[in-house]
């Protein structure tokens, strides 16, 4: 027999102490790969992959969500944090075709400073094939800011 089962299930599970660092971490938004690092420089002998930091990832977001879905947690959460959003939805009303959001800050910056505005469109990257539109601003101070978000059908 092979003296380290490396990738067998049994054997790559994470105690409980790794899974409440995982939380801790994932919850301070550090990236899997840096949380496997650290889990990793902490216990020598751990021979847990990137898979398992995930799927504790997963299960976690997935317990903040609830029963919602993503979409909806992102609407929850713009309405939450004061957000200025507009969605469209399909003729079924379920599917988004369109979301934008913006800070109300932004707005503040964008109606004093609205000489220089860059735009940026990113075509269908994310998993929703929705391209992403993004508005950015200049000061007089050449500082840039975020004027505001959207993913768009078309």
């Amino acid at each position: 027999m092979c003296g380290k089962l490396q990738g067998h299930p049994s054997v790559c599970r994470l105690n409980p102490e790794e899974k409440t660092c995982i939380n801790d971490m994932s919850l301070n938004l550090v990236q899997p790969k840096n949380i496997l690092s650290t889990l990793k420089r902490n216990e020598p002998d751990n021979i847990s992959n990137i898979r398992q930091v995930y799927n504790i990832w997963y299960h976690n977001n997935k317990a903040v969500r609830g029963d919602r879905s993503e979409m909806q947690q992102l609407l929850r959460m713009l309405d939450d944090n004061k957000y200025v959003s507009h969605y469209r939805a399909c003729d079924d009303g379920v599917t988004v075709r369109d979301i934008s959001w913006t800070h109300p800050d932004s707005i503040k910056l964008f109606n004093t400073f609205s000489t220089v505005l860059l735009l940026d469109y990113t075509y269908k990257t994310n998993k929703y094939r929705l391209s992403l539109f993004e508005m950015v601003g200049v000061t007089s101070t050449e500082k840039t800011y975020a004027v505001g978000f959207a993913f768009l059908e078309c």
